[in-house]
């Protein structure tokens, strides 16, 4: 407790507006001398007052601050304060030089301090501003989601979607998850705007059941969560509450955490695990393949879907490529009877070839783009209404 009040006096310090700090700072020196001279002079308190006012020059201003009012300091606690005030009996030249020196010295030493620990005090700043930040968006409503197709290879039916968070920020326009989502992580604020994906994703679904989606069946809603959630005991009665409130199937929500986030606590996220999957809903891991460690210990894990990485996609129709990376975890995952979504499929020739290796399903801009809540209604709209026959796909050949 006491070190979290001493960061947070260091923060207000360091950021204080410049002439307010050395108003604080004049005010100080003033208010330490009359003190002094005030009791009766050095030799009836000796004026330690000033160390303080020292200390704040250093943190805010540094060695040159500090060197100024250290300098300051030891004219004013030295020829300008007696030893006796009473008595009008002058401090020796050596005892306030001594003190003087001190000052200046105490001064740097602070100054010092502060620089070196001046990076982990910005990132500290900088969590505590992104999570202010974020806290205020989810206030304003600034945060919209949009909607990304999944779809099944083999006959390109849509049967998921996955929901994406953007931020509409009012001055910055409209910003990616890659901006903004790492700092959330940072903070508790990941909390709140996970709860309101989760919470906002499934009320849209239960929209999208009463119309486009009447009539579907096993239907996938994917929704992104950090291990901060996955690991909070809170987490599970946030998913039933969202599930009872809407009236969603909980097997229609695939919960997904990424697989370098997953392996950083494994053992901790198990049990976040195993609660979600006893309340009915999925689990999945996302940019699967990129810590390549987790291949290893994938029995471990329940697991309903493991969502390749879109690097190992990118080339995998690329001349003398056999599947690669993308190609072993198609392979295990279908030994685990796991499904395989594969991400960021832009070319038809992307597609065919992960069919080729047994791939299930797919997203990516082949298929479509992130839609809002209404072109993705108008999206699945369409999709209904086309005749199963065009959905039919082969694979194409090798050359």
């Amino acid at each position: 407790m006491e070190s979290v009040w001493l960061r947070r006096l260091l923060r207000v310090t360091v950021n204080a507006p410049t002439l307010l700090a050395w108003e604080l700072i004049i005010a100080g020196l003033g208010l330490s001398w009359v003190i002094a001279y005030g009791v009766g002079g050095e030799n009836v308190a000796p004026p330690h007052w000033f160390y303080f006012v020292v200390a704040f020059s250093g943190v805010r201003f540094g060695w040159r601050g500090a060197l100024v009012v250290g300098a300051a300091s030891g004219a004013l606690a030295g020829p300008a304060l007696p030893a006796d005030v009473a008595a009008g009996v002058a401090q020796g030249s050596s005892e306030w030089v001594t003190r003087a020196v001190f000052f200046v010295l105490i001064g740097q030493m602070v100054a010092l301090l502060v620089a070196l620990s001046r990076r982990s005090l910005a990132a500290e700043v900088e969590r505590l501003r992104a999570e202010r930040d974020v806290l205020r968006a989810l206030d304003r409503g600034e945060f919209r989601l949009q909607y990304q197709p999944i779809v099944a290879l083999g006959s390109e039916r849509v049967i998921g979607v996955e929901a994406l968070a953007r931020w509409a920020h009012p001055e910055a326009g409209m910003i990616e998850p890659c901006e903004f989502i790492a700092l959330a992580e940072g903070s508790t604020a990941i909390n709140a705007l996970g709860q309101f994906v989760l919470d906002e994703t499934c009320r849209q679904v239960a929209v999208w059941k009463q119309t486009v989606l009447r009539d579907a069946t096993g239907f996938k809603v994917a929704v992104n969560v950090s291990t901060l959630q996955l690991t909070d005991p809170m987490f599970p009665a946030q998913i039933a509450a969202a599930i009872d409130e809407t009236g969603i199937d909980p097997s229609w929500l695939y919960l997904e955490v990424t697989e370098t986030a997953l392996i950083a606590d494994l053992d901790a996220a198990l049990d976040g695990i195993s609660a979600i999957k006893a309340l009915g809903a999925r689990f999945a891991i996302d940019d699967f393949g990129t810590g390549y460690s987790s291949l290893t210990y994938l029995h471990r894990l329940p697991v309903d879907a493991v969502k390749i990485d879109r690097s190992f996609v990118a080339n995998i129709d690329a001349p003398g490529m056999s599947g690669g990376i993308a190609g072993l975890v198609i392979h295990l995952a279908g030994d685990h009877g796991i499904t395989t979504v594969a991400e960021g499929v832009e070319t038809v020739e992307q597609a065919d070839a992960l069919l080729e290796l047994g791939c299930e399903c797919a997203q990516g801009f082949y298929f479509s783009e992130p839609l809002d809540a209404a072109a993705m209604a108008a999206y699945l709209e369409a999709e209904a209404c086309r005749p199963r026959s065009q959905h039919a796909r082969v694979p194409a050949l090798p050359a």
